[in-house]
């Protein structure tokens, strides 16, 4: 057993299926289908974990002390420019990303786990399209993915669903 079969998978799929509804450009009040809210968290899931940046690498400093370059002005320095009225107003420093929530971070830990064990499996080997139907999750269009794996687009959609099934199937939910 792994942490992906484990887990209480009944509020994540709500939680996809309402994302799906939102979703749904052509959404005419029928129900959504169960492989639709696993794509919609799978979709979700890409997002979050585009939203991090990968871990340092253990031999290497996170950080040069330093700046990067020789003319890059620090927030600090920006803000002792303004008290000493060197600046006439003070810019707003670049907005970061929001932050995911706990639960979105351990919704999506959970789907990308059923991501790489379950779906597009041909025995221990990764169907060789698995990179790019994660690409249409990550947001790539329909059409750029099809191109790239040199399919028509309903093969694609078809791959969507079968991945999607397969999920489902690997943690346990008809």
């Amino acid at each position: 057993m792994n942490m992906a079969h484990n887990f209480d998978w009944r509020a994540p799929l709500l939680h996809g299926a309402r994302i799906a509804i939102e979703t749904r450009r052509d959404f005419d009040g029928e129900d959504v289908a169960t492989w639709q809210a696993m794509w919609a968290l799978l979709v979700e899931a890409a997002g979050v974990s585009r939203g991090f940046p990968a871990p340092p690498r253990s031999e290497y400093p996170e950080k040069a002390i330093w700046p990067d370059a020789p003319d890059e002005v620090t927030h600090w320095q920006r803000q002792a420019a303004y008290l000493r009225g060197e600046l006439d107003e003070l810019t707003p420093d670049e907005p970061t990303p929001p932050v995911p929530s706990s639960a979105e971070v351990t919704r999506a830990e959970m789907v990308l786990d059923a991501w790489h064990k379950y779906a597009l499996r041909r025995g221990d080997c990764p169907h060789p399209h698995k990179k790019h139907i994660y690409r249409l999750a990550s947001g790539a269009t329909l059409g750029t993915v099809a191109r790239l794996c040199g399919q028509r687009r309903h093969y694609v959609l078809a791959l969507r669903r079968q991945a999607s099934v397969q999920m489902l199937r690997g943690i346990g939910v008809k």
